[in-house]
């Protein structure tokens, strides 16, 4: 059970790519919704993209680098002990909505994925923290929602001419039924100190970085943001 300023990170590394704005003041607790470790001798399609040869390992492994990464931002950290994706079976959906109460009851702000064109764990992770009685913020979630770029309010440069991203965030939105009319969006630029601390607790998540970097570069982490309804 968290209080506070409570973070909900679908798995190990989110909340340090997303919300280091929140995180570095040292008053958050991360909650590491899908932490839980399989059976031994399963090998998800991640981890095996990301060179593992047994996920238990793996997940060992990522929970070490976790800590690595929140003792540089001062986080505290809480893991559930609810399976990733690729690890259930059947297409089996765990049941999110309790778990996620117990761990923020006494939480004062919430944030919590925001959940575009990402894994189905962030939508479950989105879907259930509206669901709750709490001072809810929707973070955008890095490196995903920057698949094709971001948006040029968000970064102050140009809008790209071709690619219509901040259309397909909107739309994404919406069709999440989110009504981005109704949030307020706040930009979070970290500036080149702030930023580099940044990048030293996500180095630490080094059976990531390799596969993360395919998604979008790394220099987007600079902008965070954040919507409040």
């Amino acid at each position: 059970m968290a209080s506070g300023t409570v973070v909900l990170s679908p798995h190990f590394d989110d909340a340090v790519l997303s919300c280091w704005h929140v995180l570095e003041p040292g008053e958050a607790t991360v909650v590491t919704v899908f932490g839980g470790v399989p059976e031994p001798g399963v090998l998800g399609w991640w981890d095996r993209l990301t060179g593992a040869v047994d996920s238990a390992a793996r997940m060992e492994e990522r929970r070490r680098e976790d800590a690595a990464a929140l003792s540089l931002a001062g986080a505290q950290s809480l893991a559930l002990d609810l399976l990733d994706q690729q690890y259930r079976s059947n297409g089996s959906v765990p049941a999110l909505a309790p778990a996620l109460e117990e761990a923020t009851r006494d939480a004062e702000v919430v944030y919590a994925p925001v959940g575009l064109f990402v894994s189905f764990d962030h939508e479950l992770v989105r879907t259930a923290a509206v669901g709750l009685d709490r001072e809810l913020r929707l973070y955008a979630d890095h490196p995903h929602i920057g698949v094709w770029g971001l948006p040029g309010w968000v970064t102050g440069a140009e809008s790209d001419p071709v690619l219509d991203v901040d259309g397909a965030w909107r739309g994404a939105m919406c069709d999440a039924r989110l009504d981005p009319e109704s949030l307020t969006a706040h930009v979070h630029p970290l500036d080149d100190a702030t930023f580099e601390r940044k990048l030293e607790a996500v180095r630490a998540y080094a059976t990531q970085i390799p596969a993360l970097e395919c998604e979008a570069p790394l220099d987007q982490l600079r902008w965070e943001v954040a919507w409040i309804s």
